[in-house]
């Protein structure tokens, strides 16, 4: 590291501050970088996704290009300021949030800095302590020009900045594959969820096919029967001609094969779609929430599963709280926010002595859990045992099972909470109560089943792919402070 040297960023920087609007200047215009989107990221995401209304002036003044660094200049507490986002692109028309601090790379500086070892560099150990011990806790904790002047880094020959930065972004870039991929495979889920149990479309489609069958027998024509079904915008034009034939069980396929015929596919395929369109009825029902496919019943939360709540210990007692991973993990709605479907990672712990003394109820493994205070409707399953907060409900499914995990998950994140609350703020109006009275759509055992089957795989590969993604994260972290140091040699990481 002889040839590594320390620079003030205001050496290799200038200064600039971000756009402050009012609220209504929000939700149209142009590209706007948020607070949440620098805090949350090593490197600014590809879109951005806030809108603002900004003159030409202001867009100018506050534009986003490539190398660009925003700092967190103001927050609630001393760990959460000064947190870093490097642009990698240039963001055409953009502007940034007034809360953050740009820091453009000088015209004339004597250094050269790669972006992406910047990424890494300003989010490192070393880096954040020395930006903590220059900056203020009054109300709020801050950090302004003359603070971020005083802050240096240890900045290393271009060549070994780029090495460093390609062995950890392969690591995040096969960390954000793997997120998108689990999206992907959500979203999958969701609209087999959705055409099942929420638009009921092989029952409806069964319904259609009968209604086009009476009007057959009633000496109407193909083609009117057939002119009749399309005026349904739920059927694509192959599943209307398809419903015209009359065919209760071949509608219901067509349904369940995303509106298509199922002559091309394999002999087992066929027989599996033949299979699950026979379990769904050729009937609604009136319930007190809607009609309903026959047989099927909305329940009780509490008559579904063993609903309980979180609890947090008095937080004037630090000792109950812990950042050590031997600790019990403690679920918050910000850690609910971060995680996708599995949570497997907390910010905070509880001592076992904790949990005995305050009675705190321990969530078993692959338990749904949802937020129900102040943010609303996030949903997440548990992976191994954790605990939570007062403002997160636990669904525990008891043996016999009434609805699947997976079932319940995909329930939640279609449920509609504005339909719980009594006031105008959704936030204040839910309570436990209305959590363990709301209502669960409860399907016949066998579409239930057959759901499962499908679904089952979809999540264990989710579940796998946030494990391997939170272990790329882990291994990221703890060779980038060696990588800044003389801890590792370079030259034996490859990437």
């Amino acid at each position: 590291m002889s040839d590594w040297q320390d620079v003030a960023l205001t050496d290799i920087y200038d200064i600039s501050s971000g756009l402050s609007k009012p609220a209504g200047s929000f939700g149209s215009g142009y590209p706007f970088l948020s607070f949440k989107e620098v805090f949350g990221n090593y490197f600014l995401p590809d879109e951005l996704e806030q809108l603002v209304e900004s003159s030409e002036k202001e867009r100018a003044k506050g534009s986003i290009k490539r190398g660009d660094v925003f700092l967190t200049r103001t927050s609630e507490t001393m760990h959460e300021l000064g947190m870093s986002s490097v642009a990698l692109k240039d963001y055409p028309e953009a502007t940034f949030n007034g809360f953050t601090k740009r820091l453009r790379p000088k015209v004339d500086s004597q250094y050269e800095v790669h972006p992406e070892f910047m990424g890494y560099c300003l989010r490192s150990s070393s880096f954040r302590t020395g930006m903590l011990a220059f900056s203020t806790m009054s109300t709020r904790a801050s950090l302004n020009n003359d603070m971020i002047s005083r802050l240096v880094i240890q900045l290393p020959p271009i060549d070994t900045q780029k090495h460093i930065a390609r062995v950890l972004k392969a690591l995040d870039d096969k960390a954000t594959v793997n997120r998108q991929t689990n999206q992907t495979l959500e979203q999958i889920a969701q609209t087999l969820f959705k055409s099942w149990f929420v638009d009921f479309e092989p029952t409806h489609a069964k319904i259609a096919a009968n209604q086009a069958a009476q009007l057959r027998q009633q000496g109407q024509s193909d083609s009117e029967i057939l002119s009749k079904i399309q005026q349904d915008p739920r059927w694509t034009s192959a599943q209307a001609a398809i419903i015209a034939q009359g065919n209760p069980e071949q509608a219901a396929i067509a349904a369940l094969n995303g509106g298509q015929a199922c002559d091309t596919l394999s002999e087992a395929q066929q027989t599996q779609l033949k299979t699950t369109a026979a379990l769904f009825p050729d009937t609604l029902m009136d319930s007190e929430l809607g009609e309903i496919p026959e047989d099927w019943v909305y329940k009780d939360a509490l008559n579904v599963a063993n609903v309980a709540i979180g609890k947090t210990p008095p937080r004037k007692e630090s000792q109950w709280f812990s950042k050590c991973n031997d600790d019990i993990k403690w679920v918050s709605i910000k850690d609910m926010g971060e995680s996708g479907v599995y949570i497997q990672k907390t910010n905070e712990f509880l001592t076992p002595e904790a949990v005995e003394k305050f009675k705190v109820r321990r969530i078993p493994d692959n338990t749904c859990l949802l937020s129900f205070k102040m943010t609303v409707g996030r949903v997440s399953i548990t992976d191994g045992e954790m605990l939570s907060n007062e403002a997160i409900a636990h669904f525990k499914l008891d043996e016999p099972f009434t609805v699947s995990t997976n079932y319940l998950y995909l329930y939640l994140k279609n449920f509609d909470f504005q339909g719980l609350g009594s006031t105008s703020s959704i936030a204040t109006a839910v309570n436990s109560k209305m959590i363990k009275s709301m209502p669960i759509l409860v399907p016949n055992s066998e579409t239930l089943n057959a759901f499962n089957e499908l679904t089952s795989p979809i999540f264990s590969t989710i579940r796998t792919l946030t494990s391997e993604t939170n272990s790329l994260e882990d291994i990221r972290d703890n060779l980038l402070p060696k990588l800044l140091s003389d801890e590792l040699m370079l030259d034996r990481v490859a990437v």
